[in-house]
């Protein structure tokens, strides 16, 4: 099937993301309350950022930049990093 497996922009990922979606999508709201309170229960909870997903990649990989470049100031970025830019 073209296009399985790959998110919008040609991402790979595209069909396990739809596919955990539809999976959620038919959760009962017992499921749903207690994935929400083992994700606040975690320590790092507080440190979460939200990046808004539904754009184009490009906004994607500069939220992401913007969120991560603080934690990554003076790391060596290796050959992937750039490699879909």
């Amino acid at each position: 099937m073209p296009g399985r497996g790959r998110l919008p922009g040609g991402h790979p990922g595209a069909g396990a993301a739809a596919g955990a979606g539809a999976r959620v999508r038919h959760r009962g709201a017992g499921y749903l309350a207690a994935l929400d309170e083992g994700y606040r229960s975690l320590p790092e909870f507080g440190s979460f950022v939200v990046v808004d997903a539904d754009t184009d990649a490009a906004a994607v990989r500069a939220a992401l930049d913007a969120v991560l470049a603080p934690t990554l100031r003076g790391v060596k970025k290796g050959p992937l990093y750039n490699a879909r830019r």
